[in-house]
């Protein structure tokens, strides 16, 4: 995919060359490799191979960084490897996610359906950031359906918690999650 997106690229062939860079950053996270989908999340660098190094490519990658942030998040809210990454990966990816989905004064920046992006921060696991995410949507300027999701999404992410809250015996939490 990548091979094709360079080959479209250098033959000014935009919409094939960007359809498949984003397919080639969506293709890394279905194929678990946290690295690459790591250096790209936290620094923008896309360096696949040496290939990507480049100014030409490095300059395109960097032109592109905002759909492909956007397809990064896709890739991991339909990715079922997510929730199972190694610990240090995942930590970073939630980290990552936290930052470019964060909702502030009402606004969200992001350009991912709210279902798309609570996918991804509730398939890496952690259950604050879900639930911070949500409360912030409920908050936020959004249509009454992404509103309503956010709301239902709420309530499982904090029955959830509540469940983990019970397995781990902690019985002040578990009055305070369930009120």
């Amino acid at each position: 995919m990548l091979d094709v997106a360079i080959a479209a690229k250098r033959r000014s062939s935009e919409p094939l060359a960007t359809a498949s860079l984003q397919a080639g950053v969506a293709l890394f996270v279905f194929q678990h490799q946290w690295d690459v989908v790591l250096t790209f999340a936290e620094s923008g660098d896309f360096v696949p191979s040496q290939d990507w190094k480049a100014k030409d490519l490095k300059d395109w990658v960097k032109s592109e960084i905002g759909t492909l942030n956007q397809m990064l998040v896709r890739a991991l809210a339909r990715s079922d490897a997510l929730p199972d990454a190694p610990n240090t990966p995942l930590r970073r990816i939630q980290e990552f996610l936290k930052r470019y989905l964060s909702v502030k004064e009402g606004k969200r920046r992001s350009g991912v359906s709210v279902f798309e992006a609570g996918a991804a921060l509730e398939r890496a696991g952690r259950f604050t950031d879900s639930l911070q995410f949500y409360e912030a949507i409920s908050k936020a300027d959004v249509l009454p359906d992404d509103e309503v999701f956010a709301e239902q999404r709420r309530i499982v992410c904090k029955q959830r918690q509540l469940d983990h809250e019970r397995q781990r015996g902690s019985a002040a939490k578990v009055r305070d999650i369930d009120r």
